[in-house]
């Protein structure tokens, strides 16, 4: 069982440590905002990460290899999605200098 499990939190070690896109959002989160306000996203990464992992251990992949079609579902949703963020984030306005902003 622990060779089993060995992997898994040297995984969960690594990714829960290096600079990451999540760990600097975080950190600019709290030097900006403080920990309180910052707890939230702080939490709903932690969520997220643990999700995915354990979804992962549960044999996703086994699911994928027997479903080709949901793997391929699941990777054109995704696409759509990072396109919508995407132009949803060119599409937003910035302030102008001197305005608060929304």
């Amino acid at each position: 069982m622990l060779s089993d499990l060995l992997p898994l939190m040297t995984y969960c070690l690594v990714m829960s440590s290096t600079p990451g896109p999540n760990n600097v959002m975080l950190t600019a989160l709290g030097a900006n905002f403080g920990y309180r306000r910052s707890l939230a996203p702080i939490l709903g990464i932690n969520v997220g990460v643990f999700a995915q992992t354990l979804l992962c251990c549960l044999g996703l992949g086994s699911l994928f290899l027997a479903y080709p079609q949901a793997h391929a579902v699941l990777r054109v949703t995704g696409v759509l999605y990072l396109v919508y963020l995407a132009g949803s984030s060119a599409a937003s306005r910035r302030p102008r200098a001197g305005q608060p902003s929304p």
